[in-house]
């Protein structure tokens, strides 16, 4: 099994997440685990060989949305700067 949960833990939350470097790739699944007696938060990772159907099937698309919640949410941080136009008002002559 990949990972045990506590008698007080839950899975908050679980996404795919691509990564790769030279010579080097991995396709694991994230879960995020809260435990409720003290609200902490951790980390396990699932990898390929420990996928369950669910997982294989879904992974391309928990991808995708992970890369897009993620880029939304460093919006966040620095949201992107507008130029507001100047308002043109028209001017009687005379």
């Amino acid at each position: 099994m990949a990972f045990k949960l506590g008698r007080y833990e839950t899975v908050v939350t679980a996404f795919a997440e691509r990564a790769a470097g030279p010579g080097w790739s991995n396709m694991p699944v994230i879960v995020i685990i809260h435990d409720q007696r003290d609200g902490s938060l951790r980390r396990e990772w699932v990898q390929p060989e420990e996928h369950t159907l669910a997982m294989q099937t879904l992974y391309d698309v928990s991808e995708a949305v992970h890369v897009k919640m993620r880029f939304a949410a460093e919006l966040l941080r620095a949201p992107p700067k507008f130029k507001k136009r100047a308002a043109k008002t028209k001017r009687k002559r005379g």
